[in-house]
């Protein structure tokens, strides 16, 4: 794990703020790891244990700590949170190569554990990359795909990205810093020190490799497709991104939020709004 953080006391802090999150999660929670062929995943769950199944996957430099503002507002779910491989979390240290099948392996694995059939995405930036592949392996697994600034879609705006990161070079203070610029300074305390830590002290910045999706890709998301994404977005072009759904997933909802930047974080009611509405009218007994 040392290759992944600055060092090991950095980790320790990731993994504290973490479990200080989770003690202070809005709602009843359980966690557990089960395993796969890279090593131990950690997954939470929550919500209703009989509901539809929704797999939340989180964002780069982040883990399932992130989920804490979005608890209440999806009930009906039995909504699993998984710690993505070579994240800041509590799965195993692994990092795959972004261009390999090791990512869509590893949830292979991370499903058929869980005995789903099928099951809701709802992914972040780097996790709704993740989905967006996984759907597309799959679709016929996936009852809806809901991705929020998803990574892929459209091409990384590299300048913008290193101006908002750049700081965490020097550690926790210019992760404060990177924090704010990507947040635009109104992130919730916890959500701020979770990436305060996060971009301060891991490491694992590879992954930020910038693929996209191919057309062949995104034509096979044949299930309910939604994509949000805000104007201000340091890390991928919100409008190109809707604009590209839009033209090879003509059945989706994509939309631009005015004002938002890519953390969705400036008009969180209004984007669960949306989601919410979108989840009760594709996912059965989802009525929210």
């Amino acid at each position: 794990m040392l290759g992944l953080y600055r060092s090991e006391a950095g980790h320790q802090k990731i993994l504290a703020h973490y479990d200080a999150l989770l003690r202070r999660f809005p709602v009843p929670l359980t966690t557990r790891m089960i395993p796969t062929r890279y090593g131990n995943t950690h997954i939470m769950e929550w919500g209703n244990p009989d509901g539809p199944p929704m797999i939340l996957l989180h964002g780069h430099a982040t883990n399932s700590g992130m989920w804490q503002p979005y608890a209440n507002s999806l009930p009906q779910y039995r909504s699993i949170a998984i710690d993505i491989l070579g994240q800041p979390g509590k799965t195993v240290g692994y990092v795959p190569r972004t261009d390999s099948t090791e990512y869509m392996n590893w949830l292979d694995d991370v499903w058929d554990a869980l005995g789903l059939t099928s099951a809701t995405f709802l992914g972040m930036s780097f996790g709704g990359y993740l989905s967006i592949r996984y759907a597309s392996r799959h679709p016929e697994r996936v009852e809806a795909l809901i991705t929020l600034a998803p990574a892929g879609v459209s091409h990384m705006q590299i300048p913008r990205v290193l101006w908002s990161v750049l700081p965490a070079i020097i550690g926790e203070a210019g992760g404060l810093q990177a924090a704010r610029r990507l947040g635009h300074g109104s992130f919730d305390p916890e959500m701020e020190q979770m990436l305060t830590l996060s971009l301060g002290h891991y490491i694992g910045l590879p992954v930020l490799r910038p693929w996209l999706h191919s057309d062949e890709d995104l034509r096979r998301l044949t299930m309910p497709v939604m994509l949000l994404n805000g104007d201000d977005d340091a890390f991928f072009d919100g409008h190109a991104s809707v604009s590209r759904i839009r033209r090879l997933v003509p059945h989706s909802k994509a939309e631009v939020i005015p004002g938002e930047t890519h953390m969705l974080n400036k008009h969180f009611g209004l984007i669960m709004k949306k989601v919410s509405t979108f989840c009760a009218e594709t996912t059965p007994l989802a009525i929210l």
